[in-house]
């Protein structure tokens, strides 16, 4: 019995169809298989990077740990020449920062106020944040004067807030009542503020701002004339070249001011050393930072 011509060419041009759809479907399979290798592939290469760029940081770390080291060691940073990796790390004083807590707890609570007004908030907005901050720390329910108790959170939606006990991170600051505005002027104002310090101000190393803040009474052109010569020709804090002052005297001198009764908050030398070391390998980069005051750890992190 023979087959018609047309039944064959049709039996025929299916099978070339089921043909052209596995070569398809294998097609798509092998890619799929290539594909899931190559994102394999990367993320063994970002774990082996990361971990490198970690073990370089912890050696920073190490390094700039020695009560031997001073900031413009030049040990404070390596490139090894046969890979594209290193660290860098930085020595400074946790008194170079604002101790918050104790700022808000001594009756200088007006230093962060003045940061704020030079951040770009008004004086009011400023002292609503502020009293807000010492509802937050102090053990009572009662409402300062601009400040926020558990009322106000909660008329809000944010029950459970205030924690009436001082600040234990930064992180916890952002919750204060005003901290929202502050974050959009200054997303950075963490850097501006410790918790780990000796409830001190290092003239020596805090940035202008924050002299500007502690000494509202000195006009800030002389802050910046001080901040210029202390840094040396280079105009970078902890390098050779910077001017070192012996005492908070001399210091109020150059700004053309005087001793006050609550001067104490300022020092010259700080004790609590803040370490930042930054690990690098290839596009991957590893930070951690720790803070010490003689052989203890007061606080450490890695990001």
């Amino acid at each position: 019995m023979q087959i018609p011509v047309n039944r064959l060419l049709n039996q025929q041009g299916s099978s070339l169809v089921a043909v052209f759809w596995l070569i398809g479907v294998l097609g798509l399979s092998i890619l799929g298989a290539a594909k899931f290798v190559a994102l394999d592939a990367q993320w063994i290469k970002g774990l082996k990077s990361t971990s490198i760029a970690r073990n370089h940081a912890a050696t920073g770390l190490a390094i700039a740990s020695h009560p031997a080291i001073t900031p413009a060691d030049p040990l404070l940073r390596w490139l090894n020449p046969a890979e594209t990796g290193g660290y860098t790390a930085e020595v400074s004083s946790e008194e170079a920062l604002i101790p918050l807590n104790h700022v808000l707890f001594h009756g200088r609570k007006e230093v962060v106020r003045n940061l704020f007004i030079l951040w770009g908030l008004s004086p009011d907005e400023a002292s609503s944040v502020v009293d807000a901050m010492v509802d937050w720390t102090d053990e009572n329910d009662l409402t300062s004067l601009h400040g926020a108790e558990a009322g106000d959170y909660s008329d809000r939606g944010q029950d459970g807030f205030p924690f009436n006990r001082p600040f234990q991170t930064l992180e916890e600051v952002e919750f204060v009542m005003g901290m929202r505005e502050v974050k959009k002027l200054k997303p950075n104002w963490k850097e501006y503020f410790t918790l780990w310090s000796v409830g001190q101000i290092d003239l020596n190393e805090a940035n202008e701002e924050i002299i500007a803040a502690a000494l509202s009474s000195v006009d800030v052109g002389r802050i910046a004339e001080f901040a210029i010569y202390r840094n040396g020709l280079d105009g970078i804090r902890g390098t050779l070249d910077d001017q070192h002052f012996t005492s908070v005297s001399d210091v109020l001198v150059f700004l053309g001011t005087t001793p006050r009764p609550d001067l104490p908050l300022l020092t010259v030398r700080g004790s609590t050393r803040r370490i930042v070391s930054t690990g690098f390998f290839n596009d991957y980069s590893v930070k951690i930072s720790e803070t010490r005051r003689g052989n203890d750890l007061l606080w450490r992190s890695e990001y």
